[in-house]
């Protein structure tokens, strides 16, 4: 009877805890819903309030718990949409692959997706998005323009010009039609210009059109004008990476590398894009020197931190930490040419010429094309026994074939097999500084410099003293100039540059020194004294120096400064 009463008492303990279990659980999935409810609902109204970032940021790393397939479905198409809104590729290709459907069920996921699957010429697939939204989107310009685009990249030209042909949109919606028109006219200048400014007058703060403008411009030679034309499309779509980074090329092709590297320190309100983040950490170390501060690397929409790839306080090129690895081993990054130059600088810094070599014959076309000049030239330094009196360098190209404004340097490495003015026993350092230097990457020169520290340096060509006291100038300051400069007086572009510097340091009478004594075969010291003389007030000076110089006489400057003695009442012919 005891076992009995025993046994019933722990079957109802067993059902008690059994319903208790069941009801807490039922009570903790209905909480859960609750609050994957509410999150979801303050995600869309951070998106709505103009925080997308935010917002996909607290969805990705707070996925709903407990969740039924209705909110599991909500969470990830409010993902899709976002990273739409985001322009997130990342994501959009990511669910592209793993959700086809419901990214496509998303307007402008689809679009963006659709686009991908465009530069991977998957045709067909793209071709079953555009039949499903052109007819009912309340954007079928963008459609359209994606059509034609298939056509185009499958290569029927006339086919896509006929498409194009077939219809118009009312005022800006236009614009899309207009500018693929305006390519396919490439042979036919006025006509494609024709449907450029049809464009340009239907909306003037459009990027794209002020892109195309810009091509246009600089197409002809008109630089002033595509410069203009970059950075008012910039201006147009300040958000947009394409059109800064558009701007940034721009100055980079016309040598105009402190402009490129200023552009993009200023502008970005959100970080740089990783493939901008990284151009920047590049020139900045090669060109400028590294700011105290590096702008945000801008990932998945949001400004984080960037890896070290460089610790500044050593003045490396490549820290080869598993964090800078772990970076340049990604996709998107494996091929960098900043990357590849940025390791091969880093093997000459450390002495490692036969790994330098190694890297260097290893550059894909791609690399090699951020700097051809300064390949080769490396390429037959590190080959080159350059402490052999015998010494002989064979060279690659014909002198005829040398564009204009090649530097000197490059001029006697690559076309004259020699190196022009530079001391055989000079160390392997100072030649790649030579090379730096002729391409114009001066903080990477300064790092391999050693003029001021070996005795031996001062061999050196006149440019390159001149080049270097420059690149201290502005990279260090114009005492470090000062100092380095006063080593090579000897050279008059050197003497006529220091006495630059000596006015700048408001060391007046040594300016007046050094210029006096270069005036008589430098024109540029002529009428630099003339200037120091006339903005001291010196008039005696200045008539006496006007007098002596017959040809700064003749000058514009000259007939300016003389313009001026007449106003004060003192002509000079009466003197």
């Amino acid at each position: 009877m005891f076992y009995k009463k025993l046994i019933i008492g722990f079957l109802i303990l067993a059902i008690l805890g059994a319903v208790s279990f069941f009801g807490i659980s039922q009570y903790r999935e209905r909480a859960a819903q609750r609050r994957n409810q509410d999150q979801l609902a303050s995600i869309r109204g951070l998106a709505k309030s103009g925080n997308p970032q935010l917002a996909l940021r607290l969805l990705t790393e707070n996925p709903p718990r407990f969740a039924s397939d209705d909110i599991k479905t909500k969470w990830l198409e409010e993902e899709i949409g976002l990273s739409a809104q985001l322009r997130n590729m990342n994501r959009i290709e990511f669910w592209g692959n793993f959700a086809e459907e419901k990214v496509v069920n998303h307007h402008d996921a689809a679009y963006l997706w659709a686009r991908l699957l465009l530069s991977q010429r998957k045709f067909p697939r793209v071709e079953a998005i555009i039949q499903s939204w052109m007819p009912r989107s309340d954007e079928p310009e963008i459609w359209f323009a994606l059509k034609a685009d298939e056509l185009l990249l499958r290569g029927e030209i006339e086919l896509a010009g006929q498409f194009l042909n077939s219809r118009t949109f009312e005022g800006e919606r236009d614009l899309p039609r207009l500018l693929r028109l305006y390519i396919l006219e490439q042979n036919d200048q006025e006509a494609g210009m024709a449907y450029l400014m049809e464009a340009f007058s239907k909306n003037s703060k459009n990027a794209d059109t002020r892109s195309f403008l810009g091509q246009f411009f600089e197409s002809q030679g008109k630089r002033f004008l595509a410069e203009r034309e970059y950075v008012a499309a910039y201006l147009c779509d300040p958000e947009n990476p394409i059109y800064l980074e558009q701007l940034f090329e721009y100055y980079l092709r016309h040598k105009k590398i402190h402009l490129a590297i200023d552009t993009l320190r200023a502008s970005p309100s959100k970080g740089l894009v990783d493939t901008l983040w990284l151009k920047h950490l590049f020139y900045s170390r090669v060109v400028t020197g590294l700011p105290e501060e590096l702008p945000a690397l801008q990932m998945m929409g949001e400004m984080v931190e960037g890896p070290q790839l460089i610790d500044s306080k050593v003045r490396c090129f490549w820290n080869p930490s598993e964090e800078s690895e772990s970076f340049a081993s990604g996709s998107r990054f494996q091929q960098r040419p900043e990357v590849a130059w940025l390791k091969l600088l880093q093997a000459l810094k450390c002495e490692r010429y036969e790994d330098a070599y190694k890297l260097l014959l290893v550059l894909t076309p791609n690399q090699r094309r951020l700097a051809p000049n300064l390949a080769d030239t490396l390429e037959i330094i590190l080959r080159t026994d350059l402490r052999s009196e015998n010494s002989h360098i064979i060279a690659k190209r014909d002198p005829a074939t040398a564009p204009i404004g090649t530097h000197p340097f490059f001029l006697d490495v690559l076309y004259h097999g020699q190196f022009g003015g530079m001391n055989p026993r000079a160390p392997t350092q100072q030649y790649v500084a030579a090379a730096l230097l002729a391409e114009g990457w001066m903080e990477a020169a300064l790092t391999f410099q050693t003029a001021h520290k070996a005795q031996h340096s001062r061999i050196v060509p006149d440019w390159y003293a001149f080049g270097m006291t420059q690149t201290l100038r502005y990279n260090r300051g114009m005492d470090e100039a000062a100092t380095f400069a006063e080593r090579f007086v000897h050279f008059p572009m050197v003497q006529v540059l220091l006495g630059e510097i000596e006015i700048a340091r408001g060391n007046i009478q040594n300016a007046k020194d050094l210029l006096k004594d270069a005036a008589y075969h430098n024109h540029r010291a002529a009428s630099l004294l003339a200037a120091l003389y006339y903005s001291l007030g010196e008039e005696q000076q200045l008539k006496e120096h006007l007098n002596t110089h017959p040809n700064l006489m003749n000058s514009p400057e000259g007939q300016v400064l003389f313009s001026q003695l007449n106003t004060i009442g003192q002509p000079l012919a009466n003197q």
